[in-house]
């Protein structure tokens, strides 16, 4: 993961309210034999993924000029290839 990826995550959840995310640099997970990426501690990702749709839709204005919507904030980070851990009562995405 990026920390451009861990950035935008922890920011829809923190705009969403529903739980605390801590970005860990330098995490080394399993099968990773000792390299290290950036993580993000959750409670649960389910909540995640919900505060990223509920980030993304409340961050979407209009454009009248193509007629289409537009998303107006940073471009969302493609996060199809990160992977999960568990981390006490936590999940770490990395």
């Amino acid at each position: 993961m990026t920390k451009e990826q861990a950035e935008f995550l922890r920011e829809a959840s923190d705009f969403c309210g529903n739980q605390d995310c801590e970005i860990y640099e330098d995490y080394s997970g399993r099968g990773m034999y000792g390299a290290k990426t950036t993580g993000i501690v959750v409670n649960s990702l389910t909540v995640l993924l919900c505060d990223v749709i509920t980030f993304v839709q409340d961050n979407i204005e209009p454009n009248e000029d193509r007629g289409v919507n537009e998303w107006f904030g940073p471009n969302v980070p493609d996060c199809s290839d990160l992977s999960q851990d568990n981390m006490g009562m936590d999940v770490i995405l990395y």
